[in-house]
């Protein structure tokens, strides 16, 4: 399945928004990567279970809706991703065609927020 995914960007690297990967939030790009997935994950409000695994949108508009919801934009970027492997529907979310699954590879960066694009237009360090 190939998606998308909004991460932050920082020193030319992309980061996870939440949860990391071994103990980081800064993703390796091109390599496969694999979720820490696991059964009774919390949605943050703690109502909700699911099964953990990557968070990723199936479309570049649903993606670009959801992060419109943000507050804070500034250090946004959308990825696109390959998926492969188990993938599951993540119920109750707020974004529209969400999957959850567990091995992902960051393709390549599709959009950037208009503050890192000012900030590369200004030739400062992001």
């Amino acid at each position: 399945m190939i998606g998308y995914k909004i991460m932050d960007f920082d020193r030319g690297e992309v980061k996870t928004l939440f949860h990391g990967l071994n103990g980081s939030r800064t993703v390796p790009r091109f390599v496969w990567l694999d979720a820490n997935v696991k059964e009774g994950a919390s949605d943050g409000t703690g109502k909700r279970k699911y099964t953990a695994g990557w968070h990723v949108i199936e479309s570049l508009e649903d993606t670009e809706a959801y992060l419109a919801r943000f507050t804070n934009l500034e250090h946004k970027v959308i990825v696109k991703v390959t998926t492969e492997g188990k993938r599951w529907k993540k119920e109750h979310s707020p974004a529209k065609g969400l999957w959850l699954c567990e091995r992902m590879r960051i393709d390549g960066i599709v959009k950037f927020s208009p503050a890192i694009v000012n900030r590369f237009l200004n030739r400062e360090v992001i």
